[in-house]
């Protein structure tokens, strides 16, 4: 058990750290520094995913701080979005390319994934490749879809064809811990269930809620990371860890 939880901490120590990633970030009149994410614990987390170590910014809550943060916040929250550059997100990244060793990758760079609060992020699904030394500009269209409260009373899921927040959960990322019922939340979920029901150990990116399982069983490594991969391909996922 204390070699599963060694194996743990030296992921956390050997990756680089979000206030060392974010030298700044801006959004809607709030202004974050890298010294200030250290002062007052507050701005990006670490996160894992399936294609290692990253951050995850939520820029509605991230840039304050907030001692009473729960996840249920992130079910509360009204990410609205207002037009104009003024009104985005602008980041200062730091490659830190001294300490550069992505050898299969063709330059340096980020990987960046925009998805939806309520959804895990993986970046074989939604990631951007951002070059260093550019100012890049992502335009963002939502796509809004509305359901009364009198419609969800009244008609059945399978009636009116969705579910609303409260009525479905996924076995692994569930609604306490922030999630959504979404398609890809579900074939990550599914992905999570055949690794540790298949292979006997747990992926590296399912990382809420993981202190339950390590009793039981480990991270996968050796024969079982080689099982755990050869799953994650079937769901077109390629795990770099």
């Amino acid at each position: 058990q204390k070699l599963e939880m060694d194996r743990w901490t030296l992921l956390d120590w050997s990756k680089q750290r979000c206030e060392n990633l974010f030298i700044s970030a801006t959004f809607r009149g709030k202004y974050l520094t890298w010294s200030s994410m250290k002062e007052f614990h507050v701005g990006p987390k670490p996160y894992p995913t399936d294609f290692g170590a990253c951050c995850w910014l939520t820029p509605h809550l991230d840039l304050e701080p907030d001692d009473n943060f729960t996840t249920e916040m992130y079910h509360e929250l009204e990410a609205d979005a207002l037009n104009g550059k003024t009104n985005g997100l602008d980041i200062l990244l730091d490659a830190e390319q001294f300490n550069y060793a992505d050898h299969d990758s063709g330059g340096t760079g980020f990987k960046m994934a925009l998805h939806h609060h309520l959804d895990i992020p993986m970046m074989e699904f939604s990631s951007q490749l951002i070059p260093t030394g550019t100012n890049t500009q992502i335009n963002l269209k939502p796509t809004l879809s509305y359901l009364t409260e009198d419609a969800i009373s009244r008609f059945s899921a399978d009636e009116r064809g969705c579910y609303s927040d409260s009525e479905v959960n996924l076995t692994y990322l569930t609604k306490e811990q922030g999630f959504r019922y979404e398609m890809n939340n579900c074939l990550i979920d599914q992905g999570i269930r055949h690794i540790i029901w298949n292979c006997r150990c747990l992926p590296f990116f399912f990382y809420e809620k993981m202190e339950d399982y390590l009793e039981f069983m480990g991270p996968c490594t050796g024969e079982k990371l080689y099982c755990a991969n050869k799953r994650l391909q079937s769901f077109g996922l390629e795990s770099s860890y």
